[in-house]
């Protein structure tokens, strides 16, 4: 078995429901979450989330191979 890392990926939700894809960074999943009107940035440091909006976390072991 060769090195391995935690690999962590996120999507949005609405009314605690799936709505978007599984992403590999935050940044990806809030720009989605914008383009469904369930979040926004301000001053371009905060993320706010709009309600009924969320986001899921899903976090595995994965080989550097398969990272």
């Amino acid at each position: 078995m060769g090195d391995r890392r935690m690999m962590h990926w996120y999507r949005a939700t609405s009314f605690d429901e799936p709505c978007g894809p599984w992403r590999e960074t935050l940044r990806h999943v809030r720009e989605d979450l914008v383009e469904m009107g369930l979040g926004s940035f301000e001053d371009d440091r905060c993320f706010y989330l709009v309600v009924p909006g969320g986001i899921d976390r899903r976090s595995d072991w994965a080989d550097y191979d398969d990272a």
